[in-house]
């Protein structure tokens, strides 16, 4: 289990029965008492092995079921945008034995009880008990205007559960359901509107190919650990897609496979968060699915984002923290065709402290609607933002993705990095057509940084050799015209299974891991900073500059925040790199864009209720009906895996 929640959904009175009031999603029972919905399901989720959750999304409200094999003396389906129950939006519902009626409450979760809401907003399609079963379908608009509820939209939304067998008639209260010591059952975190979770391909004869581990021993000594293997594709013969792994591809796009005839090979790389250093084996791994039909686009894949590295800095005992990385415009004027690219996917990224994440889009010094964006996001679920009709992406135009992260709990500065307990802040981007974009990053130019923090000269290092110890990039990496060689370049021989044995295993591995997309060493975050020690400014000498980090005020709030916007509405160092590990450019140092922003509300999941006083007030006043319901090599393709273990 990765959460605990020591509460629990109990029975308590209600008076009045709810009836069905939406025809369109009345269901009728077969012989053997199953509801048949009708309408199709388009998306689903399995709570448990004995209770699911489907829905249909719809343009002013989202149409939910929930079925449990069980007879239930009570259901509960909570809503929450954290980790926490407290401010939960809760559904508590049941069938009564003696009559059938079904009976649904909207309730919000305190400390200690299920607080009944003052207006009603689950509003009851319908609902059934029979021997083996209860199932409750209801319906909730996206935003009810109600402070006690939870915004419905695009965000990560945390589903929270608790199913009751028997009744606890000395629990029974009219408008508080307290707790009894129980537990919720495990959250778990889904998208409520994207398009249904598992899309057919269009092609008839698509085959899959499966990578998994064979028992692997997950290291029991580290928290956090890469493990890294390269695979050959089978034996195609031609060019062919690849048009899913677990999820499919738009229809129009393919990531090529064997292309100009040359085997393709992939390095899978397993990320495994371990904190409570677990002894397990592992054997699982992914189905790639592919074609030789071949579809009208080769897909290509683009990082935007901060580059990874300890100047990454986010500080200590923050409730709220803003870091930015910047994708010029020279770059995709340089990069994109003509007609720009169509962005179908987006995988936004960071680590344990994140907590809102937006890939931004900038045209012509005015901000468009973002392209992705979650603010709720979920380290413990990363799943990708299919946008169905795809954005263009023009050369010239500019995309900035920000992350904002939490760190109330912890009393050191995160460095960005690998490991869980760094940072990352990334847009991973599945677009059509190809180009030979592999990543445009930027980070805080170096001596800006420390600038920054009023530091201008350390003690045995001049600042052009503090850069060079902090990037992996220079100028001879800039692309140029190379002679064409006689000689076929050498690749590891494979054993009869198409696997790299051990060594050429590892040797390939290394090759990819000094490739400029692991900027920065694999050292401890921060121990490169440990080793400067500062000699100016005099008011911070002789202390090394993770110490200087460790003694900045932080919970100054004016200092903090000024620091905040120096890293991010300051200089900006960018790279714009292909696929083949070299940069499209030389690295430029830009100044962040002034540009027009998009209204709040257009761009934010904010309540776009206009007068939620009055509201309120109303509420009040109709108090006494609250029981009235509404009722790669050039050719490899890099997949990573994240599993957690507790």
């Amino acid at each position: 289990m990765f959460l605990k929640v020591l509460l629990v959904c109990a029975l308590f009175q209600l008076t009045a029965v709810s009836t069905s009031s939406d025809n369109s999603f009345i269901s009728t029972t077969d012989d053997d008492g199953t509801l048949q919905p009708a309408s199709e399901w388009n998306h689903s989720l399995t709570l448990t092995d004995s209770t699911k959750l489907s829905w249909i999304p719809r343009d002013e409200d989202i149409v939910f079921r929930l079925e449990t094999e069980s007879r239930a003396a009570m259901v509960c389906l909570g809503f929450s945008t954290s980790d926490q129950v407290v401010g939960a939006d809760v559904l508590v519902a049941w069938v009564d034995d003696v009559t059938g009626k079904v009976v649904v409450k909207d309730c919000h979760a305190t400390h200690t009880a299920l607080e009944v809401d003052l207006l009603q907003n689950f509003e009851l399609i319908d609902g059934y008990k029979n021997r083996t079963h209860t199932t409750i379908v209801f319906k909730r608009v996206w935003d009810t205007c109600d402070k006690n509820d939870v915004i419905l939209g695009p965000d990560t939304i945390r589903l929270l559960w608790a199913v009751h067998e028997k009744e606890d008639r000395n629990s029974l209260q009219t408008s508080t359901l307290k707790w009894h010591g129980k537990k919720w059952s495990l959250m778990k975190s889904v998208h409520l509107i994207s398009p249904p979770a598992i899309r057919k391909p269009k092609e008839t004869n698509v085959k899959h190919w499966d990578i998994k581990l064979d028992n692997f021993t997950v290291p029991d000594n580290m928290d956090t650990y890469y493990w890294c293997k390269i695979f050959k594709v089978p034996p195609l013969g031609k060019k062919h897609h690849m048009i899913g792994v677990g999820e499919f591809y738009h229809d129009v796009v393919g990531l090529p496979l064997a292309e100009d005839n040359r085997s393709t090979y992939f390095m899978l790389e397993i990320h495994y968060d371990n904190p409570t250093f677990s002894k397990v084996h592992d054997s699982s791994g992914l189905r790639l699915y592919y074609t030789e039909n071949l579809r009208e686009y080769d897909g290509g894949i683009l990082i935007s984002g901060v580059t990874v590295s300890p100047l990454h800095i986010i500080p200590p005992r923050q409730p709220q923290y803003k870091t930015a990385g910047y994708c010029d415009g020279s770059c995709t004027k340089l990069m994109l065709p003509a007609r720009g690219i169509k962005v179908v996917s987006v995988s936004l990224h960071s680590h344990l402290a994140g907590r809102k994440i937006v890939l931004r889009h900038i045209r012509d010094g005015v901000e468009l609607p973002a392209i992705a964006k979650d603010e709720s996001y979920d380290f413990n679920y990363q799943q990708s933002r299919v946008i169905e009709e795809g954005i263009r992406v023009l050369p010239g135009d500019e995309l900035i993705t920000e992350c904002i992260y939490e760190t109330s709990n912890r009393t050191q500065p995160t460095h960005g990095g690998y490991s869980t307990k760094q940072e990352m802040c990334l847009a991973l981007i599945v677009y059509y057509p190809r180009t030979p974009l592999a990543s445009c990053l930027s980070m805080s130019p170096v001596e800006f940084f420390f600038k920054t923090f009023g530091v201008t000269e350390f003690y045995n290092y001049n600042m052009s050799t503090v850069e060079k110890m902090f990037l992996k990039l220079t100028e001879n990496q800039v692309k140029k015209p190379q002679p064409k060689s006689t000689t076929a370049p050498s690749f590891p021989k494979f054993s009869d299974d198409d696997v790299f044995d051990d060594a050429a295993n590892q040797a390939a591995i290394l090759k990819l891991q000094q490739m400029a997309d692991f900027t920065v060493e694999e050292v401890e975050s921060g121990s490169l900073l440990g080793d400067l020690i500062i000699k100016e400014s005099l008011e911070f000498a002789n202390k090394t500059f993770t110490a200087h980090l460790q003694n900045i005020p932080w919970e100054e709030k004016m200092l903090t925040q000024r620091i905040q916007d120096a890293l991010n509405h300051g200089k900006h160092m960018t790279f714009c790199r292909l696929n083949d590990d070299t940069l499209a450019m030389s690295s430029q140092i830009y100044n962040f864009p002034n540009f027009t922003e998009l209204g709040s509300k257009s761009q934010n999941n904010e309540s776009k209720c206009i007068n939620e006083v009055d509201l309120q007030s109303q509420q009040r006043d109709e108090s006494s009906s609250a029981f009235l319901f509404s009722a790669q090599f050039t050719t490899t393709i890099l997949i990573i895996i994240l599993v957690r273990l507790l």
